[in-house]
């Protein structure tokens, strides 16, 4: 989410105990984060609205290195699978979002 960039700059002033380690990287989970959701717009869609549970990462370890590192991984495996052309339904030729 776009509007998420640069959190640390804007709350360290008042909040810098929440960005002290483990929570420094915000704006890489961010950046990840919009990587994935962009690649639903893809024909076929690599993944079902069913499965943006994964956003419980970004609520729960949000800044974390843990959050970064699965979100990396959720990434390559969205890539791949837009790769092969692999979608949520077989043969898919309608525009994602829908799911």
């Amino acid at each position: 989410m776009p509007q998420h960039r640069g959190t640390q700059h804007f709350l360290k002033p008042v909040f810098s105990f929440l960005l002290s380690p483990p929570y420094t990287n915000t704006d890489e989970a961010c950046r990840l984060w919009d990587e994935i959701m962009a690649m639903r717009s893809t024909v076929p869609p690599p993944f079902s609205a069913a499965e943006i549970d994964i956003m419980f990462v970004r609520v729960t370890r949000h800044g974390t290195e843990i959050a970064v590192n699965f979100l990396k991984d959720v990434l390559r495996e969205v890539r791949e699978k837009v790769a092969r052309g692999e979608g949520v339904i077989p043969d898919d030729k309608i525009q994602g979002n829908r799911y």
